[in-house]
């Protein structure tokens, strides 16, 4: 009974993402019906409203959204990136990495639609055409998502480690090997482009390493404060977005309320129903008599490998994965070492993150599809083998201690 019951949960999930209700509407739905088929009183749903609301943990991680949101937006409109692109078309001799680091550079900053960012950056690289759209495509979206796995902006990591209760720093640095692996996986196919260049090159210029600092400041800062000197990531980011943004305004950079145009309500609530759906499930016992029906091998690639990934694919968006599947892994996860644990989390992140990374609904796939003209079944071509390594990746790990 309890199996079926999660069924149905799951089922009307994948029903409204199929029929593309939108998430935060999904999650709010599935939080209701749970409560509901697990006969929780009305008044405890209400209660359980409030309690993700004044819970430090949901504050927080909205805390930690609000201060990307905003440090991505001054960054753009008061032209740090545009810097940083300069300082990049001078200082890259290498046509590979001329291709490769302005999106994975881009990529550090977490923004909704971040891809529009490089794309101008990397279809300025190909000043000869030998690209074709569809590889141009592949090169900014595949480059742009090369951290997802471990960088401690990105609300998924930041989502994912708050629903575990897991620190941050500590699933970074379990997760950190798939960032040279995604590096790594895209390289056969960059071999195989005509990146020549048979026109001028920007000469090197000693400022263009100016331009490149300058660029990264905010993020280099970041990782000062929260990586070397342990500062909490809320608080390092409110210091730099704070800095970055009085800076600008005191330049004339910017206006004082220019970010708030883009500014994406829509994830906030999406972040609260994420918090809203798990303590439903908790709270309403959902989760409680699971773990005893998921055991064996098949349960375990279900709840490790086939469900993330079918969500993430559904939705495009790394959120949805992790609020739906993650609180059922927590209980499968719960007793066992510390070691497992972690490399649980890590089969379901990557595991969903890979069906993200081939969602026609993924926003920044659709953006750079949009930008460059590119035909879908074409980026496919490349986009697919490298998940599917990556993907992979994630089987080894599942074999070498989850299933065990």
């Amino acid at each position: 009974m309890p199996l079926i019951k999660l069924g149905a949960v799951i089922f009307i999930i994948i029903l409204l993402l199929w029929k593309k209700v939108e998430l935060w509407v999904v999650l709010l739905i599935g939080s209701l019906f749970a409560a509901l088929l697990y006969l929780m009183p009305p008044l405890d749903i209400l209660k359980t409203v409030l309690i993700t609301a004044k819970s430090r943990t949901t504050l927080r991680v909205l805390g930690i959204i609000i201060m990307v949101m905003i440090l991505g937006s001054v960054m753009k409109s008061g032209a740090i990136l545009k810097v940083l692109n300069k300082g990049l078309s001078s200082l890259l001799r290498s046509r590979l990495l001329q291709y490769i680091v302005p999106p994975a550079l881009i990529g550090l900053l977490p923004m909704p639609g971040g891809a529009l960012v490089s794309a101008p950056m990397v279809d300025e690289i190909d000043t000869e055409n030998n690209l074709s759209p569809e590889q141009k495509t592949y090169i900014n979206f595949w480059y742009r998502h090369i951290w997802e796995y471990f960088w401690p902006l990105y609300p998924g990591l930041v989502v994912a480690a708050s629903i575990m209760n897991v620190e941050i720093r500590e699933l970074s640095l379990n997760q950190w090997i798939f960032t040279p692996l995604a590096i790594f996986a895209g390289i056969p196919f960059m071999l195989r482009f005509n990146l020549k260049a048979k026109g001028r090159t920007i000469p090197f210029k000693p400022m263009s390493i100016v331009y490149i600092l300058y660029g990264l400041s905010p993020i280099l800062l970041i990782i000062i404060l929260y990586l070397i000197l342990n500062i909490p990531i809320l608080i390092s980011l409110l210091i730099v977005t704070a800095g970055t943004y009085g800076y600008l305004v005191i330049r004339k950079k910017i206006t004082p309320f220019s970010f708030w145009k883009d500014m994406k309500w829509k994830t906030l609530l999406v972040i609260f129903f994420v918090f809203y759906f798990k303590n439903i499930m908790e709270l309403s016992g959902g989760l409680s008599t699971i773990s005893q029906y998921t055991g064996g091998i098949t349960g375990k690639i279900i709840v490790f490998i086939l469900f993330p990934f079918m969500v993430g694919f559904l939705t495009g968006v790394n959120q949805a994965y992790i609020a739906i599947s993650f609180p059922l892994l927590q209980s499968l996860l719960i007793n066992t070492s510390h070691w497992i644990y972690l490399n649980g989390i890590l089969v379901a992140y990557v595991s969903g993150f890979a069906g993200v990374l081939i969602s026609p609904a993924h926003l920044c796939l659709v953006l750079s599809r949009e930008y460059f003209g590119a035909n879908m079944n074409g980026v496919y071509k490349y986009l697919i083998p490298s998940t599917m390594i990556i993907l992979l990746g994630a089987i080894i790990v599942f074999l070498a201690g989850v299933v065990s």
